[in-house]
């Protein structure tokens, strides 16, 4: 005759298993630490104190890695909490509905964000980098940059909302597998390109960071959708927060939050304007400084 688990026995089990799961996010986040570093050992053995680093480092920081935090902060506290509520009260296809708004607004947003940096490509670089003696040549590889990672602002920023959605239903392990992945994609990608490419001495093998960070975001983002997958058939886009419960609470929740990343976003331009005005390399020395 089977005899049935013990109290005792399931808190026992229950525990092993999320131990196991914390070890396995663990190493997850960890290695995404450790790639991050290779990155950085790379830009500097490749690439220096120059200006190509410094101009990869400002689009980056300034404009797609920005971009992405900013959203990840705004939504984390607003979106995520009303989420859960609605989902434990009302039912998976009503927190649904509030994904589905916030998510099109999103997108719909990322995508004018993303084309205004393609067409004002120029306009945009020369607001962040102010560099007085900087060369037409330098100008040219900045614009391309902006062009070049527009799309990884698009997907980067997207991959917010699954991994979110994911916490919402206590799923750890893939947003963490994600993150390691994105770091580990611009490393990658650096050692693949230059060489093949671009000869490590050429400026323009820059352009084989960016495109790293391309292919990062699209697999923060597209590995994380199979966690989501038997949940998708409840999303529906949808414009009109004031039709959701808990849509509009979301943007009611936003403005604090806003205005505590208006001063984060005015300190990360600052660095980069001006740290450019004093000269090659500064901002580079900066950025590695920080890591």
């Amino acid at each position: 005759m089977n005899e049935s688990p013990t109290p005792d026995s399931q808190d026992a089990q229950a525990g092993t298993e999320m131990t196991l799961a914390a070890l396995v996010i663990s190493v997850f986040l960890a290695a995404g630490k450790v790639m991050g570093y290779v990155k950085v050992v790379l830009l500097a053995n490749y690439f220096g104190l120059s200006r190509p680093t410094d101009a990869f480092l400002a689009v980056y920081n300034g404009l797609v890695f920005l971009v992405y935090t900013k959203i990840e902060k705004l939504l984390r506290p607003t979106y995520l909490p009303v989420f859960i509520e609605h989902r434990d009260r009302d039912g998976e296809a009503q927190a649904w509905r509030i994904t589905g708004v916030i998510g099109t607004l999103e997108l719909l947003t990322l995508i004018v964000i993303a084309l205004g940096s393609v067409i004002f490509a120029e306009p945009i670089f020369r607001l962040l980098w102010r560099a007085q003696d900087a060369s037409a040549q330098e100008i040219r590889m900045g614009v391309m940059l902006v062009r070049i990672m527009a799309p990884a602002m698009v997907l980067l920023t997207l991959s917010v909302m699954p991994e979110l959605t994911l916490h919402a239903y206590r799923r750890f392990t893939l947003p963490a597998v994600a993150e390691a992945c994105f770091k580990a994609a611009v490393p990658l990608m650096m050692i693949a390109l230059i060489g093949v490419v671009w000869a490590p001495d050429n400026p323009l093998a820059i352009y084989a960071v960016a495109c790293g960070v391309v292919l990062g975001s699209a697999l923060r983002l597209f590995l994380q959708l199979p966690g989501l997958r038997p949940k998708l058939r409840h999303l529906r886009a949808s414009l009109w927060p004031h039709a959701v419960p808990g849509g509009l609470r979301i943007f009611a929740l936003m403005p604090p939050v806003v205005l505590g990343l208006v001063f984060s976003t005015i300190r990360v331009w600052n660095d980069i304007v001006v740290t450019a005005r004093m000269g090659e390399g500064i901002y580079t020395g900066l950025d590695f400084g920080r890591k």
